[in-house]
C-alpha cells in the first residue's frame, strides 16, 4: 500500500500528517507500506499483527513512532528508522520474530519498556549515546542476541531488561547506574562474568538468577543491598567477594549455587534470612561474622560439604539452619 499525502474530502484537500491508532492493525496480508513525507506521526499499534508485512518505508519527516505500532509484525527482518525520530513507544516493535538488527536514531533518550521483548532473531543493536534510561523487558527474551554496548549515558536499567537473553555472552555496565534492577539478567544463561560499577548500590531480586555459566561477579563495596535468590541457580559460581557495606544476606540469595565453594561474610553483616545457602553442595567453609545476630531456617540446608560451621554467640535467634 501507498499512503497519500493528500485526501480529498467534500471538495477539499487534507493533508495526511498522521496514521491513527491501530489503522492498519490486523492486516494480516498486507506485505509492504510506503509512508508519505507529510506524516509527522505514527499511532499506537498502526500495524500491529500485519503478520506478512516486510517492507516498511518511514520517511525523514516523521518524529514518532507510538505504543505497539510495529509489534507482532513477524515477517518484518528490518526496518530503518529515520534520525529524525525522537521517541518509540513502549513495545514498538515487540514479538517481531524475524527482526535481526536494528539502529536508534540519535535523537531518542530512552528506550521504552519492552521495545524489543520477544524479538527473538534480534542480534545486533545501536544504541546512541544520548539514551539515558532503558526500560522494563526492553530486551527480554531476544535469545540471539550475544552482545550489547551501553552507553555511558545511561542512568537507569528496568527490571527484566534483559531476561533470558540466552546468548548473551558479555556485557558493560555503565559508570553512572546506581542500580541493577529485579531480573535485569536473570535467566542470561551464557554470560560468563560481570564487573558491577562503583557507582551501584543496590542488587535486585533475582537480578543474576539461572545465570547457568556465570563463574565470576565483582561487586564493589558501594553495593550495600542485595536481593531475594539474588544469585539464584548460578551453578558454575565458585567464588563470590561479599561487599563490606552489606548489612543482610537476603532469602535465598544463592540457593542451588552448586559451584560456591567459599564465602566470607562482610562484619556488618546482622542476618542471614532463611535458605540463604540452601543447596550449596560444593560449599565447604564459611566465615560467620560475630555481628551476625540472626540466622533464618535453612540458611545452609543441604550444603553436604560444609563439614563444620562455627555460629557466634552473637546469634541469639536461630532456627534451624542446616
Amino acid at each position: 500500500i501507498v499512503i497519500p499525502s493528500l485526501i480529498e474530502y467534500s471538495n477539499i484537500n487534507f493533508s495526511v500528517t498522521s496514521i491513527g491508532i491501530s489503522a492498519f492493525a490486523d492486516c494480516y496480508t498486507l506485505i509492504s507500506v510506503t509512508i508519505p513525507t507529510s506524516v509527522v506521526s505514527i499511532g499506537d499499534m498502526a500495524f500491529q499483527k500485519s503478520l506478512a508485512l516486510t517492507t516498511v518505508n518511514i520517511p525523514s519527516s516523521v518524529v514518532s513512532i507510538g505504543t505497539s505500532a510495529f509489534a507482532q509484525c513477524h515477517a518484518l527482518t528490518s526496518i530503518d528508522i529515520p534520525s529524525t525520530v525522537t521517541s518509540l513507544g513502549r513495545s514498538t516493535f515487540a514479538y517481531c520474530v524475524k527482526l535481526t538488527s536494528i539502529s536508534i536514531p540519535a535523537l531518542v533518550t530512552q528506550i521504552s519498556d519492552g521495545l524489543f521483548s520477544n524479538c527473538k532473531s534480534l542480534t545486533s543493536v545501536t544504541i546512541p549515546p544520548t539514551v539515558t534510561s532503558i526500560g522494563s523487558y526492553a530486551f527480554t527474551n531476544c535469545y540471539e542476541l550475544t552482545s550489547i554496548v551501553i552507553p555511558s549515558s545511561v542512568t537507569t536499567i528496568g527490571k527484566a531488561a534483559f531476561k533470558s537473553c540466552c546468548n548473551l555472552t558479555s556485557v558493560n555496565l555503565p559508570f553512572l547506574l546506581t542500580k541493577l534492577s529485579d531480573e535485569v539478567f536473570s535467566g542470561c544463561s551464557a554470560l560468563t562474568e560481570v564487573l558491577i560499577p562503583a557507582s551501584v548500590i543496590s542488587i535486585g531480586n533475582e537480578a543474576f538468577s539461572f545465570c547457568d555459566k556465570l563463574t565470576k561477579v565483582s561487586i564493589p563495596d558501594s553495593v550495600s543491598s542485595i536481593g531475594n535468590s539474588a544469585f539464584w541457580e548460578c551453578v558454575s559460581l565458585t567464588n563470590i567477594t561479599l561487599p563490606s557495606s552489606l548489612t543482610i544476606l537476603s532469602r535465598e540469595l544463592f540457593r542451588n549455587c552448586y559451584a560456591l565453594q567459599s564465602v566470607k561474610i562482610p562484619s556488618k553483616v546482622t542476618t542471614i534470612r532463611m535458605g540463604a545457602f540452601v543447596n550449596c553442595k560444593s560449599l565447604a567453609s564459611i566465615e560467620i561474622s560475630p555481628s551476625v545476630t540472626f540466622i533464618g531456617e535453612s540458611a545452609f540446608d543441604a550444603c553436604i560439604s560444609l563439614t563444620s560451621v562455627i555460629i557466634p554467640s552473637s546469634v541469639t535467634d536461630r532456627k534451624s539452619v542446616v
